[in-house]
């Protein structure tokens, strides 16, 4: 395996790692008590406790027209 596939496999191993966890993250924010109770508000909160354990979630966005929520990451 040459320098270049290395690399290449360790950055993949990295994005699948980081999706992984972003996933989990979506997950849990899907299946709150404020989402299943449709409380924009409270899962709005939610998100925000979610992104302060995310350094590398740079924002949320609230479309209150439809009542959906967006994160950044």
């Amino acid at each position: 395996m040459t320098e270049l596939n290395r690399a290449a496999l360790v950055t993949a191993n990295a994005v699948n790692q980081q999706l992984g966890t972003s996933v989990g993250y979506l997950t849990a924010l899907a299946t709150s008590e404020a989402a299943l109770r449709d409380d924009v508000p409270a899962m709005y909160a939610h998100a925000q406790r979610i992104m302060r354990s995310m350094p590398e979630a740079t924002a949320i966005s609230q479309d209150r027209s439809s009542h959906q929520s967006q994160t950044g990451w």
